[in-house]
Parts: structure tokens; sequence; C-alpha cells
């Protein structure tokens, strides 16, 4: 039986994507050689538990905890930009 892997690596651009077909994960990498996604990438690595996982569930939950991350981020940002005067 084929494993399926959640990825979210790039979930704040692409979402969470599934991916199987990978090597076996070892010392905490995933990675898979050959066409991934539409793109060609001679070998893409996904690094420990931060960046895939074994259930969607578990895949979702990250991603949200990376959204809710970046829009504090963001936030903080605007706020900065918004105390900025340039008038003497």
């Amino acid at each position: 039986m084929t494993t399926i892997y959640w990825i979210t690596k790039f979930a704040l651009t692409n979402g969470v994507m599934s991916l199987s077909g990978c090597d076996e994960p070892e010392n905490g990498y995933l990675s898979k050689s050959g066409p991934w996604d539409g793109a060609w990438d001679e070998r893409r690595h996904f690094y420990g538990p931060s960046e895939w996982h074994l259930t969607r569930d578990a895949a979702l939950a990250k991603a949200e905890d990376m959204r809710t991350k970046r829009i504090a981020s963001l936030k903080k940002q605007i706020a900065k930009l918004e105390k900025l005067s340039f008038a003497p």
C-alpha cells in the first residue's frame, strides 16, 4: 500500500498538497525524485514533521497555525508602517 504524505511547506501559497510515491522517510527527511505537481525538480526534500505529515488533519492544523502566525506578522508590519511619518 502506498503511503500518502501531506505537505505543508507551501501551504500559504499553494495550499496543503498530498504526495505519494516517495522514498521512505530517512532521518526525518522525506524526498521524491522526478516530476511533482506539474513541475520538474531533480530532487525535492521535505524536512521533518514541520513540513510533512502523515494525516490530513495534522497537515490542516499546521496550515492553520501557519496562517494565523502570518496574519499576526502582517498586522505587526502594518502597525509599524502606520506609525511612520515622513513629514518634518
